[in-house]
């Protein structure tokens, strides 16, 4: 009798540790309750997002945050004034987070269409560069920065038909 309770106490053991062994060889997925969106990937329950995404699951797309209309004045470096212009940053719905347009309407004869790439791009705001952009005889370069509130605007003006280069200064814009 005593030698079949010291049997069924050994199957007993035997079984607990293999139950044991087994649950303790379970990982549970830390990311399988984690929603990471606009690219972001779960690492360790955390999303971690693409550059110009935020907030906790990536449903922050920074760039959306400055898509308004600015309105300031500014000057080149001729003396010219540029009164009451205006900047528009518009982007398409497209996953390049670090890339937008710039519209710029100077009362000219024409609006002059820019694309930006943004290089610090956080909730608080960025800062871009100008692409290369061809406008008639003329090709525009630079860099500014914007936020929910303002914007500014440094261009390098160069033209081609005399090789002559202009700056234009637009500064202290705010959001209308």
């Amino acid at each position: 009798m005593k030698s079949i309770k010291f049997i069924l106490l050994g199957v007993v053991v035997g079984l607990c540790i293999v139950c044991t062994g087994l649950y303790s060889s379970c990982r549970k997925d830390v990311c399988k309750a984690v929603n990471c969106i606009n690219g972001g990937q779960c690492g360790g329950g955390s999303c971690f997002c693409p550059n110009g995404v935020g907030g906790l699951n990536c449903e922050i797309i920074y760039r959306k945050l400055y898509e308004h209309v600015y309105k300031g004045s500014g000057a080149d470096d001729s003396g010219r004034l540029y009164s009451n212009n205006t900047l528009s940053f518009v982007s398409n719905n497209d996953t390049s987070y670090t890339k937008m347009q710039v519209l710029w309407n100077n009362h000219g004869p024409k609006l002059i269409n820019m694309e930006i790439i943004l290089t610090s791009n956080t909730s608080q705001g960025s800062t871009f560069t100008v692409t290369s952009t061809p406008v008639d005889s003329s090709v525009f370069t630079g860099f500014g920065s914007v936020n929910n509130v303002s914007a500014s605007l440094t261009l390098s003006e160069f033209r081609t038909t005399d090789s002559s280069v202009r700056s234009i200064q637009l500064h202290s814009f705010t959001k209308q």
